[in-house]
């Protein structure tokens, strides 16, 4: 750095040196036209002789291009529980230099297998403890050759259990309050440190049901109706380590409606004045959430309707008119929201002058003639 103090304000940054010449920027705090310092460049050649003892610089050559080096590993013991050594991996590039791979003794002072590639089969080592040694040649520098990690894997006595993942489909209950309205679908995943994948059995069984083998091409289905039902599942590694038992449990299903029954009024003609709407509702699982009264396509608001106290009952009155039909639905959810429905409908006839049923002199002529009476009692009912 070569610098006029704060007199000036300039400030010089030697930039590079070379061919007698010396390239450099610098800072100009002069301009007053700017509230930053300007940056300037210019190339200045040095009149003063090498031997001066203003300035002083060196040329030098290149000692030594490195085209090749070495790096080996810590010793690899796998230790107790060892049987044999299993295969080696890489993962490496090499744009235009070379990176060779050997397996070394322990002490790193002999090859025991030389110039293997990722993927390379080492059992046939016999040792019990080893070293990595990778080589990196290149041409020049910008052709250095990467090595991002280097692996071997071994085979050894298995004392551990598996482990056992589990997924529900659905993975979340599709009904309301926790409840399933579908069959459940469970599939489990097995994990081992040694055994592979294909070498793990899992079991399972449903309510306390059958023991069987899973297969992920046909996985296990929970169907039934109720608020516990349960899987239970292990695996089984190839050193036939069982894995504690897992319990998955409290999952609910109701894949049914309440049912939904009218029992007044029925289908046909009612008298004008009050008709009482009353009914049953079954419901055996999830139990009855709530009882929904639909007349003439609007709904009755719920504080109208009498419910007993575990909803299977209802009661709805309302006043019918002369002339009117009345068309009467009932909807019932249940906790998982399944529905049940029933529905009637019913007529109010034309109002009459008077009763000939209950006229008691026209029933003792009646009684002498009866097919009269049974055209009047037609009658009475239009």
């Amino acid at each position: 750095m070569l610098s006029d103090g704060s007199s000036q304000q300039v400030d010089w940054n030697n930039l590079a040196v070379g061919n007698g010449k010396i390239f450099a920027t610098w800072e100009d705090e002069r301009d007053q036209a700017s509230n930053y310092a300007d940056a300037f460049g210019s190339v200045w050649h040095i009149y003063k002789s090498t031997g001066s003892s203003d300035v002083t610089y060196n040329f030098g050559d290149e000692k030594q291009i490195i085209t090749q080096a070495v790096v080996v590993s810590s010793v690899i013991n796998p230790g107790v529980g060892f049987l044999e050594w299993e295969e080696f991996d890489a993962a490496f590039s090499t744009p235009l230099g070379n990176i060779q791979f050997d397996v070394l003794n322990s002490q790193g002072t002999q090859v025991l297998m030389q110039n293997i590639n990722p993927g390379k089969d080492i059992s046939s080592i016999g040792q019990s403890a080893i070293r990595l040694r990778s080589t990196f040649t290149r041409t020049l520098p910008k052709d250095t050759p990467v090595l991002d990690k280097w692996s071997v894997t071994w085979i050894g006595s298995d004392y551990d259990p598996p482990w056992t993942e589990y997924e529900l489909i659905p993975s979340e209950p599709n009904g309301e309050n926790g409840w399933y309205t579908i069959n459940v679908e469970v599939h489990f995943d097995a994990h081992d440190d040694v055994s592979p994948p294909e070498d793990i059995v899992t079991y399972y069984k449903i309510n306390d049901g059958q023991q069987k083998i899973y297969n992920s091409q046909n996985p296990p289905k929970i169907s039934a109706d109720g608020e516990n039902n349960k899987i239970e599942y292990w695996s089984v590694d190839s050193a036939e380590n069982e894995e504690t038992h897992n319990v998955l449990q409290g999952i609910k299903i109701d894949k049914s409606s309440p049912t939904v029954v009218i029992v007044t009024p029925q289908w046909g003609r009612i008298q004008p004045g009050d008709v009482k709407v009353s009914g049953t509702v079954g419901e055996t699982v999830s139990g009855v959430n709530r009882v929904e009264i639909w007349f003439n396509g609007g709904k009755i608001n719920g504080d109208q309707i009498q419910l007993s106290a575990n909803k299977d009952y209802y009661e709805w009155h309302f006043t019918a008119s002369q002339w009117q039909q009345y068309d009467i639905e009932v909807w019932a959810y249940d906790e998982a929201g399944n529905v049940g429905k029933a529905y009637v409908t019913v007529s109010c006839p034309r109002a009459r002058l008077f009763n000939l049923l209950n006229n008691e002199f026209l029933e003792k002529i009646l009684s002498h003639f009866p097919l009269l009476e049974q055209l009047l009692i037609h009658l009475s009912s239009i």
